[in-house]
Formats: C-alpha cells, structure tokens, sequence
C-alpha cells in the first residue's frame, strides 16, 4: 500500500497538478520533508490550489501518513506479526500451504493413507502401490490438499483394539511407504505428501522418495533426529502429543490436567526442534493417544490453547473409538461400539468444534465429507458475520 502512495504522489508530482504542501515525513521532525520532491511541490502549490479544493489536498496528506502509520506498525513495531504470518505459511519445494485463518473451508485437508494390514480403520486396504495411488488420487480430487502416507500402526493397547499395533522394523515401513510415495510424487506433483513415522532413517528415505513433510506421533520422544532431518531439508514437521512409545501405547492414561500437560509437552518438543533449526512446525494436541473421552474432547473445544504456541494447528479425529463413545456412552461395551466407518457423523461435529477453535488442518479418512461440512461451516459463519 505504502508502494501505491508514493507511486501516485509521484505521478501527481510530475503532472503537476496536485501538489501538496510540505509534509512531514512520519516519524521524523516536522521540519523534515522529502528533500525536492517537496521543493517542486511548493513551486507548483499556486496553480494546484486552481484546480484541486483544499479538502482534496487535505485528505491526501492524511491518507499518506495514515499509510506509512500501518507501514511501520506492521514492519516495526509488531514485528512479531511477522513471525506469526511466516510461521503459518509453509513450504517444501514449489508448494506453498497457507495455514493462517481464514481459508477456504476453514481449513486444508490432509487424507489419511494408511499401507498397513491392521490399521483401526483402512488397515490391508492400500498395501498395493497402485491402489493407494488410485485412493491418493480420489481424495486429491474430493479436497485434500495433503496425503499423509504411514507404514505403522499406532493402534493402542486397551479394550477397544485389544493388544495394540507391534512396533515394526524400520525396514519393514521403508518397504511399505516408499513405493508409495514414488508414485504419488510422480503422478500428484501439485499434492503434499506426509509421512507419518517416528523414526529418522525412515523419514530421511521419505523424503528422499518425494514426500514433502514429516508427521512425528511421540513429538519427537522416539528418535530426536527426527528434528535434524527436517531441519536439513528445511521441511514442515508435525509435533503431535501422545502417551508412551510406539508398541507400548495405553487405551488411557490418568490425566489431573489435560490441557496444561499437552500444552507443556508441545512445547518441548518445539523448543527441541528448533534448537536443531527446524524452521517449519505444525502442532497437534494428539486426539486419542492415551487420553479420556472427555479429555479427547476438552482438547479440541480449546484448540485455541495450542494455536497460541505460535504455529498451525493439526487435529486427527477422524473415526476414533473417542468419537463412538462421546455417541453412546462410557457404559457400552466395546463390541457394542460403532464400527470406524460408521463415525462420521460424530468426526464432523468435534471438527467443526476444533476448526472454530482455531485448527487449520485436518486429518481425514472421509475427504469427500469433511470438504463439504467445511465449506458449509465456513458460508454460514460468514453469513452469520455479515461477510457474505
């Protein structure tokens, strides 16, 4: 704006028919002016005054330092809204994610991509690389912006998923994701490719490979180098919280406060990867991972608490066993649950709660869905804001 304004003084300047008493250049003394420039624009102050009303030339000078006022508060004395601008905006390579609110929808999509045999939800469905290619490219057309492609389950132990997922060999995941992320690379080039792992030789292959962003689960408790890795390539990596270690994850754990306990550990781990020059960083409060229904959802109406550590928010709620007891209750029996793919319902509404709240991303299996609710949330709290 600042760039507009001098350019149409300019152009008056040289015209000269507008010209503008001497004015002070903002922040500097009153005596001071813009050397001669200003000098022409008195010369000329006599015929201006024939052409232009004095309210004209008036309102001019007011719109300029107006104008340099804005400049300098953002450029100078909130540099920290800088901060916040560029800590929200990410990128790997040619792509760009604009993570500060509002967006579109309210937020971007990542689809889940699981190349595993005993996921909760998809798990055996895409251990072929052509078929999780063919799921990779429905849920870029339905909305999502990122796929996020994991080799590991993180299932928990406890009544809902019996013993839990095993924790698998490093050379086990890197044969399962890296074909994947291969193909995805060569034939989505405008999508994000993630990669859920917790493990730093496993992310480096990744990225290798063509994926374009790290999702850590243990928020870097696991392998801290995961952190170097990202900060080397200079890749977004994701933080997100959770209760004990790959293969030894708890259904629950005892929680006096949950809010303060999550919030503390993100930070941790952020001042832990920025110490290691990570540049880029994504938050998320860990829905599931050893918690409580009611913390599971006290964390995501307070999304608002993690968006103040400075970086995009992440929330992954999609078909969690969390979301089927909030639907019928603690007392129903885990057989007696509704099954994943019957959760969506549930996974909408505590998404909207998280998304108001302040999460710019959402990690999805129902692409199609999620885009629609998003759109229709965002329209209607427009409407409700008198922006439409």
């Amino acid at each position: 704006m600042v760039g507009w304004v001098v350019a149409f003084i300019g152009w008056r300047e040289r015209s000269g028919v507008m010209p503008v008493e001497r004015m002070p250049i903002f922040g500097a003394g009153e005596g001071e002016t813009r050397g001669r420039a200003s000098d022409s624009l008195t010369r000329s102050a006599s015929a201006g005054s024939r052409i232009y009303p004095r309210a004209l030339r008036a309102f001019v000078r007011v719109f300029v330092r107006v104008a340099l006022r804005i400049h300098l508060y953002i450029h100078s004395v909130h540099p920290s809204i800088r901060t916040f601008m560029s800590a929200h905006i990410l990128t790997a390579g040619s792509l760009t994610l604009d993570c500060r609110r509002p967006v579109p929808g309210g937020a971007h999509i990542m689809g889940v991509l699981n190349v595993t045999p005993d996921s909760f939800s998809d798990g055996g469905l895409y251990l072929d690389a052509d078929r999780a290619l063919a799921r990779a490219k429905v849920m870029a057309d339905e909305g999502a912006i990122i796929i996020d492609v994991g080799g590991a389950s993180s299932r928990p132990k406890g009544a809902a998923y019996g013993e839990g997922a095993p924790l698998l060999s490093a050379e086990e995941e890197s044969k399962r994701i890296l074909p994947v992320i291969e193909k995805l690379a060569r034939h989505l080039p405008g999508v994000w490719i993630s990669v859920d792992t917790f493990r730093s030789e496993v992310a480096s292959a990744a990225l290798a490979a063509g994926a374009h962003m790290l999702n850590d689960i243990t928020a870097l408790r696991f392998d801290p180098r995961m952190a170097q890795v990202a900060a080397e390539a200079d890749v977004p990596l994701v933080v997100m919280h959770s209760v004990g270690t790959p293969g030894n994850m708890p259904h629950v754990a005892a929680s006096n406060d949950i809010l303060s306990e999550v919030r503390l550990a993100l930070s941790a781990a952020l001042e832990t990867a920025r110490s290691a020059g990570c540049r880029q960083l994504v938050v998320d409060p860990g829905f599931g991972f050893g918690k409580t229904t009611a913390d599971n959802l006290l964390l995501m109406a307070r999304a608002d608490c993690f968006l103040e550590l400075g970086h995009p928010v992440l929330i992954g709620v999609s078909r969690k066993s969390s979301i089927a007891r909030a639907a019928v209750g603690e007392a129903v029996p885990a057989d007696d649950l509704p099954q994943p793919t019957e959760r969506l319902p549930g996974s909408l509404a505590v998404t909207g709660i998280a998304v108001q709240a302040g999460a710019s991303i959402v990690r999805t299996h129902d692409v199609a869905a999620t885009r629609q609710f998003l759109n229709v949330l965002q329209a209607t709290i427009q409407f409700a804001d008198g922006q439409n």
